[in-house]
């Protein structure tokens, strides 16, 4: 090899070896998917890179920040961590916060999140996880946070929220957006008295002028201390004006209103286990006045002051469920009584509920059961 050749070789091998250790990259075999459209270049990365941040992260419109297997460590007091105009894109990342502020904002930007943990370094309550405005995306397979108020989504339109596990003081709000998921995760409600002692209508989850919205596969835990100082005002799951939604899979411990409809159509509530620690005064699953075309089957429902309360007459199927330990099994109280119901009652086992109140006509009951048990304490 003369030495023309042998100095392009050693370019050649030059450039090669600085590709490979400024990529990072184990493997260097890219791809890139979209995600809810949002764009996200999948790799065998392996960088464990380590950030400290002194002040608020702000991504431009057009702009983008991600990173992936990263420690983020956040020291400001400053909120949000991520103001997102932009994209956001964290995947195996870990985010240390040394003080309680907000996590993510997003203004008509783009965020991916996966498999995305939060610790706290500070005592008491963290800010809000998440706020997004109108024309927002927000996707999250994997994330873990504890001690935040809770989330507030407006205009979130493909939202889907895979996998959380998160505990908050407040709520999560989500409004005005249409295909809605939410699956496979554990929200946890952490109860925190009113210093003055007083009781309004609290909402773990509510979702506000919504369509065509999945939540599967869930774990709604709220303390059963919560459940004897709210009461019936404490609503676990809120579906207020909502369409074509499905309720499927769930378990929900400890509402007063365990499940509550407002103006809502086109309603699934199918295979949920809905039980409350303490038998409390107004608890319920309850379809209101406005709604219609509700199907209540294969649910579980236990220990309320009334298992399902339906003051709708409108398209209501009641079927297959089994309910006991209710003070009332079933109550059907249209707010017109002259009106004649569509609802229909068949197959339901009641077990320790048998009382059934109904202040209309025209509903349809077929092979109910009613089963008397000795209780625990009995």
């Amino acid at each position: 090899m003369n030495n023309s050749n042998l100095a392009k070789f050693l370019l050649i091998l030059f450039v090669l070896m600085a590709l490979t250790v400024n990529t990072g990259f184990k493997n260097n075999v890219t791809k890139i998917e979209e995600v809810h459209g949002i764009q996200v270049l999948n790799s065998t990365a392996t960088l464990n890179t380590k950030e400290t941040f002194t002040s608020k992260v702000v991504i431009d419109s057009g702009k983008t920040f991600e990173r992936s297997n990263a420690i983020i460590r956040y020291e400001a007091s400053e909120s949000p961590v991520f103001e997102v105009y932009g994209t956001l894109k964290l995947i195996n990342c870990t985010v240390i916060l040394s003080n309680p502020v907000d996590f993510i904002y997003i203004s008509g930007g783009d965020v991916y999140l996966k498999n995305v943990t939060i610790t706290n370094l500070f005592e008491g309550t963290a800010g809000s996880l998440f706020q997004a405005d109108s024309g927002s995306r927000l996707y999250i397979d994997g994330f873990e946070a504890h001690n935040f108020i809770g989330a507030d989504l407006w205009g979130t339109n493909n939202l889907y929220l895979s996998n959380l596990n998160i505990s908050i003081t407040d709520f999560i709000h989500i409004a005005d957006s249409n295909n809605v998921t939410l699956i496979n995760s554990a929200i946890n409600f952490l109860y925190q008295p009113e210093p003055d002692g007083s009781v309004s209508q609290t909402r773990l989850i509510e979702l506000s002028s919504v369509k065509d919205v999945k939540i599967i596969s869930n774990t709604i835990n709220i303390p059963v201390e919560a459940l004897e100082f709210y009461s019936a005002l404490l609503e676990a799951l809120c579906l207020n004006i909502a369409e074509n939604v499905i309720v499927k899979n769930n378990r929900i411990v400890n509402g007063g209103k365990i499940i509550v409809t407002y103006d809502a159509r086109n309603i699934l509530i199918a295979n949920n286990t809905l039980l409350a620690e303490k038998l409390v005064e107004g608890s319920e699953l309850q379809i209101d006045q406005d709604s219609e075309n509700i199907t209540i089957i294969n649910n579980t429902i236990s220990m309320f002051w009334e298992g399902i309360e339906i003051y709708s007459h409108s398209k209501i199927i009641v079927k297959n469920n089994t309910v006991y330990d209710c003070d009332t099994a079933i109550k059907i109280e249209p707010i017109n009584w002259n009106d004649v119901a569509d609802i229909v009652v068949e197959g339901n086992k009641f077990i320790n509920s048998n009382v059934l109140v109904f202040y209309t006509i025209g509903v349809t009951l077929k092979n109910n059961s009613f089963e008397n048990l000795a209780r625990a304490n009995g």
